[in-house]
């Protein structure tokens, strides 16, 4: 009974231990897709959504995991880093005032709240 308890408990240890290994692999991951998120050309007639944020800004910071998890599951969003030169004109052809701002066709979402961001990115997924 004794060695028994000692696998479970070995096993749940090693199990934890891949699993908290992930999550700091793909935290660290999600921040650097931040960081490298190169210069994005936007069709006129593009079915994409559109993450519009600065890499350091605290608010955008704080929901681009979320942005980045929705981008695992499939869901087709481009992310467009507006501290990037050739990105700022977005600025302006958009009308954008903040970020982080979700913008598809002439919907546009600029928010912190996740559950906001979830619906809108729900809402218009296709």
């Amino acid at each position: 009974m004794c060695i028994n308890r000692f696998s479970k408990k070995k096993i749940l240890m090693r199990t934890l231990g891949c699993l908290f290994s992930f999550f700091l692999f793909l935290g660290g991951n999600c921040f650097y897709q931040m960081k490298q998120s190169p210069p994005i050309s936007i069709p006129a007639s593009s079915r994409d959504i559109y993450f519009f944020y600065r890499d350091d800004c605290p608010d955008c910071q704080s929901v681009f995991p979320l942005i980045y998890g929705e981008k695992l599951l499939g869901k087709e969003i481009q992310w467009v880093n507006l501290n990037q030169t050739f990105n700022r004109q977005y600025i302006r052809k958009y009308g954008l005032k903040q970020v982080p701002t979700l913008l598809k066709n002439s919907k546009k979402e600029t928010s912190t709240n996740w559950q906001k961001i979830q619906l809108f990115i729900e809402k218009n997924s296709e």
